[in-house]
């Protein structure tokens, strides 16, 4: 009697036993949080890479300056004439002036005319003047810049015009064209084209042909 309620005790064990374990299973798992991931540092290579490349860069570098300065020794000459036209060319591209200072003379000048009577005025200047106004209110005046120097020139079409003679590269002005449509020369921060024509803007030489 004895074992068989033993036997009994040890069957129920091992069944509550399989049931807990699964249930166990068959529960839902609670989710671990994220983990922290730290962002990979370069890498040694790469900063090897880097290294050696700047230090190529620092060597060839200073190659290049001890040979220059070993051959300007040998040639001081040389070297005195290279650095004199470069900055002769530095000052003058430093000091090449654009179409603003030119429209700035041109109304300056329109206005030093004004107050110089109609017949004392230089012709030639007050033309020139009056013609250069036209070409602006047809906004075909146009500016390059060449680095030391600066030049205006006329242009066929305004800029916003849209037909196809205007938007077409082969219908544009030739460069064998270009000395005809030169209004201005800049150079040295004067437009000398202009500077030349008012120098004598107040004197009208048709004046002292009617006189004689």
């Amino acid at each position: 009697m004895i074992q068989s309620l033993n036997l009994q005790y040890v069957v129920l064990d091992l069944s509550n036993l399989r049931l807990f374990h699964t249930i166990q299973q068959t529960s839902p798992q609670t989710k671990s949080p994220p983990s922290l991931t730290m962002p990979e540092l370069a890498s040694p290579k790469i900063t090897s890479r880097g290294a050696l490349y700047w230090k190529n860069l620092y060597l060839d570098y200073r190659e290049v300056a001890v040979e220059t300065y070993s051959k300007s020794k040998k040639k001081p000459k040389k070297t005195l004439a290279i650095f004199t036209g470069v900055g002769i060319l530095g000052y003058c591209a430093s000091t090449t002036p654009d179409e603003l200072k030119y429209r700035d003379q041109l109304l300056m000048s329109s206005n030093d005319m004004t107050l110089v009577g109609e017949s004392i005025r230089n012709p030639h200047a007050s033309r020139y003047l009056d013609q250069v106004e036209k070409y602006y209110d047809l906004g075909v005046v146009r500016n390059i810049s060449l680095g030391i120097l600066s030049v205006m020139w006329l242009d066929n079409y305004d800029s916003s015009c849209g037909i196809y003679s205007s938007q077409c590269d082969y219908l544009k002005p030739r460069f064998t064209e270009m000395i005809d449509r030169v209004l201005d020369v800049g150079f040295l921060g004067r437009w000398w084209i202009l500077h030349n024509i008012m120098r004598d803007f107040d004197v009208n030489p048709i004046e002292f042909i009617n006189k004689t």
